[in-house]
């Protein structure tokens, strides 16, 4: 449990812990003097390397990304289309179904996410600052009167993935795929779940597969489980440099479900006593503490314009300078 302290065991602070289950822990912190302190000691030492953190400007929001926001489907003609458009507009076509499709999507959507398409990618940063700071930027008040910065903790995450797909599924599978004759059970699942061609389902209801047929089987099982994983994604510069100012990283959840939603469904997987370790802490900070907060990150250095170093963020800058500069002691440039 290198790095990773359960709950019971972290030192007391300044906020309010507020629940812890399923996998989630809700703390609320009063001051961005108390987030600071938290950050030091509410981790149990953990906060350098295994967390990746997210702002939202209204607490009561799920995680969720851009296109589950306008579509409960993952919407694969959406992405086609933006393939298409690409294509048009730079003569540079993505292969998005050749045999290294995945990959190929995934530089897609990283393109687009860029660019202001909708698309299933969530941003997450390594840096605690950064994500409080994107939880303020937007001067609109939430509806609840309450933000929130999220640390989702992948090393956690990991572990679950490997439990989704080993542990809890590749495991069992060849165990049951050892032992003839199969049970009406496992025959249905095979046939149902992973999905058989004709000329091997007769192998399937008799109990007599192939060593071929197995490894077949296997790969086709794996990569079934494998869809069932939270995933990380990093892309390059070319892809997304704005990404890369702000120590970024993408997350992508099984179809495209909330990132709490996915956690309530995996958790029961975690054994004692990682299970005392949160994949998820949400911190709740009241909205009143906006101007602090951002006059503060500021002095840090921590502003539309280092973390996003282009036009865009030039003009950003230059709009919160207009409005609040001197509020949040903004420098003219």
């Amino acid at each position: 449990m290198e790095n990773q302290t359960p709950l019971s065991n972290r030192e007391p602070g300044p906020w309010v812990e507020v629940s812890y289950l399923d996998g989630i822990r809700i703390v609320e912190i009063p001051t961005f003097e108390a987030f600071f302190q938290f950050l030091q000691i509410g981790f149990g030492g953990s906060t350098d390397h295994s967390l990746s953190w997210r702002g939202q400007r209204c607490a009561e929001w799920e995680i969720t990304s851009s296109l589950a926001r306008v579509s409960k489907s993952e919407d694969w003609a959406h992405i086609f289309r933006y393939r298409e458009a690409v294509a048009r507009c730079t003569n540079v076509e993505f292969e998005i179904q050749n045999s290294d499709k995945d990959s190929e999507e995934l530089k897609l959507w990283a393109l687009g996410q860029h660019h202001g398409l909708k698309t299933p990618l969530i941003d997450w940063t390594k840096y605690p600052y950064v994500a409080l700071f994107f939880a303020f930027a937007e001067p609109q008040a939430s509806t609840c009167g309450r933000r929130a910065v999220f640390a989702l903790n992948f090393h956690e995450t990991a572990s679950l993935n490997f439990n989704i797909t080993e542990t809890h599924g590749m495991a069992p599978f060849k165990q049951k795929l050892s032992k003839t004759p199969y049970t009406d059970d496992f025959r249905r699942y095979i046939l149902e779940e992973i999905g058989v061609p004709d000329q091997i389902r007769k192998m399937v209801e008799e109990s007599k597969i192939s060593d071929a047929v197995k490894e077949w089987l296997c790969d086709n099982e794996y990569q079934r489980l494998k869809k069932k994983q939270l995933r990380f994604y990093t892309p390059s510069t070319k892809e997304n440099q704005r990404i890369h100012s702000q120590g970024g990283s993408l997350v992508y959840t099984p179809g495209n479900v909330p990132v709490e939603t996915w956690i309530r469904t995996y958790n029961e997987l975690r054994p004692p006593p990682w299970d005392q370790i949160p994949l998820l802490t949400k911190v709740i900070i009241p909205e009143t503490e906006r101007k602090a907060i951002l006059k503060g990150l500021n002095k840090m250095n921590i502003n539309y314009l280092t973390l996003f170093p282009d036009l865009g963020g030039a003009a950003q800058y230059c709009n919160m300078l207009l409005t609040e500069g001197r509020e949040l002691g903004l420098k003219s440039i």
